[in-house]
């Protein structure tokens, strides 16, 4: 198991270089995206020149119906305590979408059974440990949209939906969240966790603050101030009991 860290600002494009190149350097070809919805990570492009057999997994049909029609989409419940689906995924990716899992030992157990043996999983998620998550947590919904919608109007897209989050097991890489993973017989390969964040931008003060306070955990890291986390797994064995 490695243990990283690694500036914020780089969470998004890291997580999406780290995927094209896993797959390109493995030679994955049948893959599936939990949560794509209506933003798939993959591009189409990308996935006919590989010959990829890439299924888009949510449980919204209308999330599902709003991405390009050329994708393979499967609408799921990914919580259910039974999905009716074998192991036939080299990769199994999120991005996103394990804050907004309220069941989320289901979800992973039902990850890892839609992995092939030797399949690795692939997760980018916001931890709950910093302020702005935080408060996304705890405030009630149409406040924290409100709140939203003023750091990142992009979201007003139809496409960037705002969803209730959970942040269940949304955390760095501390060893009570180790241990979690360990215990559903993952097997972890790499765990990074990510410091600072951009939502401050149009605040001066703040965002000078969030920068020191980076530049400190950069320094000297705590897996329980991180704002981002990639978690790469493996499945080794055979399924949970």
């Amino acid at each position: 198991m490695e243990i990283r860290y690694a500036q914020g600002i780089n969470a998004w494009k890291d997580f999406h270089d780290n995927i094209h190149q896993f797959i390109l350097a493995k030679n994955v070809k049948d893959i599936a995206e939990i949560g794509g919805g209506a933003n798939p990570l993959l591009s189409v492009e990308f996935i006919e020149e590989h010959e990829l057999n890439y299924h888009v997994i949510d449980i919204s049909a209308d999330e599902l119906s709003k991405a390009d029609p050329r994708y393979k989409k499967i609408m799921l419940d990914i919580e259910k305590k039974d999905i009716g689906i074998p192991g036939q995924y080299e990769l199994v990716f999120s991005q996103l979408t394990a804050e907004h899992i309220k069941d989320i030992q289901s979800f992973y157990r039902n990850v890892f059974k839609l992995l092939k043996p030797g399949g690795s999983a692939y997760f980018f998620f916001a931890c709950v440990t910093t302020l702005p998550t935080f408060l996304n947590y705890i405030l009630p919904e149409f406040i924290s949209k409100a709140i939203l919608l003023v750091f990142q109007p992009f979201r007003k897209n139809e496409k960037h939906g705002k969803f209730t989050a959970y942040y269940k097991w949304c955390v760095g890489p501390t060893r009570k969240n180790i241990r979690r993973f360990e215990s559903l017989r993952f097997e972890i390969a790499v765990y990074t966790g990510y410091f600072g964040h951009s939502y401050y931008q149009r605040i001066g003060l703040l965002n000078r603050l969030e920068k020191i306070k980076t530049n400190f955990l950069l320094k000297h890291p705590n897996p329980n101030f991180c704002s981002y986390s990639h978690l790469l797994l493996g499945k080794q064995y055979d399924e949970p009991t």
